[in-house]
């Protein structure tokens, strides 16, 4: 990291309640955290005060990182997080993945003030056991390790950063190239748009089928992957108004399924984030 990329919060700074995302392909690639405290503009070194972490990402460091986040999530300090994940077999040389020099703002990443990033689509296998929930990667395996029972194969897709060339957004609104996208960054800016609201809750699902539910509320929102982008449908309470939004930020739904339910395509992540906030404030 000898000469630091524009940009990052070293340079923008910070507010408190900001999600700041991981840049470095190698450390710590979409790691995201939620920070508590403002990071001032202008300095370095690692990040400052309390946080809390969203997601391992997927970087060199991520099954370390979820190892830790497993059992707590929130922080007081970075020496704190740090100090566990390089307990973590692999991940001794961790000590930057905080440095604000290697994050920057989730929210320029999303309104395309700054480029963003080309996300390759990925499938990998594995074997489950139904009983224990153990996963391996050896495929040749047929029964548990642990239990002896016999194992299933599945296939996973997962994303990866390849470059970072993505088209600044077109401004508010319904974007003019939506049906030509193909830069929709993944999910993870959607479990750190639902942190931004402390009313919501999530749950992701086989397929990474987004749940997105409300305190209070009975029903939800489902984000689902579909065709480089997302398909976005409502169900119970606030299902009606939740669609006239959809209808106006993305335009007549692409489908109704046998239950009635309507589904949207979205493949501009600010349009994505503007139905989870008016879900919250419903």
């Amino acid at each position: 990291m000898s000469e630091t990329p524009p940009n990052t919060v070293k340079e923008t700074g910070a507010a408190a309640g900001d999600v700041l995302v991981g840049i470095h392909t190698n450390g710590n690639a979409l790691l995201i955290v939620k920070v508590f405290e403002a990071q001032p503009p202008d300095v370095g070194g690692r990040l400052k005060g309390a946080f809390r972490v969203l997601d391992e990402g997927k970087g060199k460091y991520a099954k370390g990182i979820r190892s830790v986040i497993d059992d707590n999530a929130a922080f007081a300090e970075a020496s704190d997080f740090i100090h566990l994940v390089a307990s973590q077999e692999g991940c001794e040389d961790c000590t930057h993945i905080l440095n604000l020099n290697a994050l920057r703002k989730l929210d320029l990443i999303l309104s395309g003030e700054l480029p963003g990033q080309e996300i390759r689509s990925e499938t990998i296998s594995e074997r489950v056991c139904l009983k224990c929930s153990r996963v391996y990667t050896d495929l040749s395996l047929n029964f548990c390790l642990e239990d002896g029972s016999s194992l299933i194969s599945r296939s996973l897709e997962f994303e990866t950063v390849i470059s970072a060339n993505r088209k600044p957004h077109s401004g508010p609104g319904i974007s003019n190239a939506r049906s030509a996208r193909s830069d929709f960054p993944g999910f993870e800016f959607i479990r750190a748009a639902v942190a931004k609201f402390p009313n919501l809750s999530i749950k992701v699902h086989q397929g990474n089928n987004h749940r997105i539910m409300k305190q209070g509320h009975t029903g939800s929102i489902w984000i689902v992957p579909r065709h480089g982008g997302v398909s976005i449908t409502a169900n119970g309470q606030a299902a009606q108004r939740l669609y006239r939004e959809m209808e106006r930020l993305l335009g007549p739904h692409h489908r109704v399924d046998e239950k009635g339910y309507r589904y949207f395509q979205a493949d501009d992540p600010m349009d994505v984030e503007r139905v989870i906030k008016t879900w919250s404030e419903i």
